[in-house]
């Protein structure tokens, strides 16, 4: 069948479902009990993940749900009540001995200090909450001060403030972040950080509640920064397959997605990251997409962001 015959008739799929038999009910409802994801019938469908998971499972072409289910078994969903908890476990992983160095250790999100406004201006903005600053909300309002070295600990709200009180050779910057993938947005905020010289890799850190081998790496390589995780997320099919069996299912999980119109960009998650996460109600777009893609008539079970209005 040439390709094009084929994408037309997965595109079947978009405007006729093809409802689950039973015995894939039975499937998705074992897979729902071992992960403990509630199984909500009577709900809406943008309230239910489970409604919302078969909906997505009655528009995948049906030689590619196996795969699906598959990919689930090793999804990770990490809710906001396990934040604040992933976090310290991440930061005692920092070895005692290199934070006792320091004489303040500030705590800051990762994001990029300044946006640029007009010609050569400077002006500190946060136009969009980042995963980084909401982690913040959490560290502020659990007692962090049971933390190891919790009287050298600073959260400043402004970085303008944090750059002002920074001492290059004597304090820590610790940046916040969800999770790391490619590492590829971390090394572009390094760069900029870094320009403005009070910063570097010997006074910088980053700490990530879920972070992915590769950009663990690139960060090391690229900016000579280390990464310190709570989770590592491997990828979900390059770590478990090899040669010719990881080729036919990078193959089916193409098929997979164009059975719902995903755009080429998004395979097999950014940069191929394949990771298999959401964290606090979002995916990042390092996870495959198919478990958040959706359109203003796709709803999908782990959504990216709230884009859709729905009816």
């Amino acid at each position: 069948m040439k390709k094009w015959d084929e994408i037309l008739e997965l595109n079947k799929f978009i405007e006729m479902k093809i409802e689950p038999t039973t015995s894939e009910i039975i499937k998705i409802d074992s897979l729902f009990e071992r992960k403990c994801w509630a199984i909500e019938q009577d709900k809406p469908l943008d309230i239910s993940l489970y409604n919302k998971y078969i909906d997505r499972y009655a528009r995948l072409a049906p030689e590619t749900r196996d795969l699906f289910l598959k990919l689930s078994e090793k999804f990770t969903v990490i809710g906001s009540d396990q934040i604040y908890f992933m976090f310290k476990r991440a930061f005692e992983k920092i070895p005692g001995a290199f934070l006792n160095k320091f004489r303040v250790i500030y705590f800051y999100p990762l994001v990029k200090p300044y946006i640029h406004i007009g010609k050569g201006k400077r002006k500190v903005a946060r136009p969009k909450v980042k995963s980084g600053q909401k982690i913040m909300v959490f560290i502020e309002v659990n007692e962090f001060r049971e933390l190891r070295f919790s009287d050298k600990l600073r959260l400043p709200d402004d970085f303008n403030l944090l750059k002002e009180q920074f001492i290059a050779d004597r304090d820590l910057l610790v940046l916040i972040d969800d999770f790391v993938g490619t590492g590829n947005t971390a090394n572009e905020i390094f760069k900029e950080l870094f320009e403005l010289e009070k910063f570097n890799n010997n006074n910088t850190i980053l700490l990530s509640l879920v972070a992915q081998e590769r950009g663990v790496k690139a960060i090391k390589e690229v900016s000579g920064v280390e990464t310190y995780y709570e989770k590592a997320e491997p990828r979900g099919l390059s770590d478990s397959f090899e040669g010719i069996e990881l080729e036919q299912h990078k193959s089916v999980a193409g098929k997979m997605e164009r059975s719902l119109k995903i755009p080429e960009e998004y395979h097999l998650g950014f940069e191929e990251s394949e990771a298999l996460v959401s964290i606090m109600n979002k995916s990042p777009n390092n996870t495959f997409p198919v478990f958040w893609y959706e359109t203003k008539s796709l709803v999908a079970p782990f959504k990216r962001e709230a884009k859709y209005r729905r009816k």
